[in-house]
């Protein structure tokens, strides 16, 4: 349904490919797409791509999971710090996300503090590689204007099922959070 040169982090085709958009087109686009302080997708992508990985999956198998991952702590940067400094913040952690993860998964940002990888593997084990270089990456503290940003993050995971959609995948990886979230706070899963 989307340009097929979408790469991980934006909405930029590779060097040298060839897009059917050009110049305004292009901007749209980006705007219709793309989260505007992260340049990662948003949700409509994102449902997008993970829709073609389920559909990649039933032709050639593997699996595909998603992690939804909430930055909880976020607000509270943003009111201790700044607006500023929590985009920063965010930024960062987009730019670090976006560094561990290959070419073909897909980040996304689907709420101020929520962000979403969509990945397709072979096999279990590369799922728990992959899910322990995500939390590597969430516990490393992020410093923004000589302060020292450890997040609070909280990461559910759902593997996808045989003839599951991709909005129920990301529910119930949104719920995994969610119940994490209830968890930390002490309130039961």
């Amino acid at each position: 349904m989307f340009d097929q040169f979408t790469t991980v982090g934006g909405s930029e085709p590779p060097p040298g490919a060839k897009s059917p958009r050009s110049g305004k087109y292009d901007h749209l686009w980006q705007l219709s797409m793309a989260d505007p302080h992260t340049g990662l997708a948003n949700k409509l992508l994102l449902l997008d791509r993970l829709a073609q990985a389920l559909t990649r999956r039933q032709r050639h198998g593997g699996q595909v999971f998603v992690c939804h991952i909430d930055l909880a702590n976020l607000g509270e940067i943003n009111f201790e710090l700044g607006y500023a400094s929590g985009n920063e913040v965010l930024c960062e952690m987009t730019r670090r996300l976006t560094a561990i993860l290959r070419t073909e998964d897909t980040i996304g940002r689907v709420a101020g503090s929520e962000l979403v990888a969509v990945m397709s593997v072979s096999d279990e084990p590369a799922v728990d590689m992959l899910t322990q270089r995500l939390r590597a990456t969430l516990d490393d503290p992020v410093v923004v204007g000589g302060h020292e940003v450890q997040f609070q993050a909280v990461v559910g995971i759902a593997v996808a099922r045989d003839s599951e959609s991709a909005e129920d995948v990301l529910s119930r990886a949104d719920r995994a959070t969610r119940a994490g979230n209830r968890q930390k706070r002490g309130l039961g899963g």
